[in-house]
């Protein structure tokens, strides 16, 4: 589901001139960098939180961690 969201991402940055959000199997930092990097300007976390009602602040966590690398 991730790489297909991903793939979305890049393909209607292509064609639209506004932000693009990036959603779908975002459950770490990495997922989050990774859509970021398909070309989304967001990230959305759904499933991820309801699994973990502290995903979002994990994530953002994460992130930070991932650029660093």
């Amino acid at each position: 589901m991730k790489a297909v969201g991903i793939g979305m991402v890049y393909e209607v940055r292509e064609g639209v001139k506004m932000g693009i959000m990036g959603m779908g199997g975002v459950e770490r930092g990495e997922d989050g960098v990774e859509f970021v990097v398909g070309g989304g300007r967001g990230v959305g976390v759904g499933r991820g939180k309801f699994v973990n009602g502290f995903a979002c602040v994990e994530i953002i966590e994460q992130v930070a961690s991932v650029l660093c690398e």
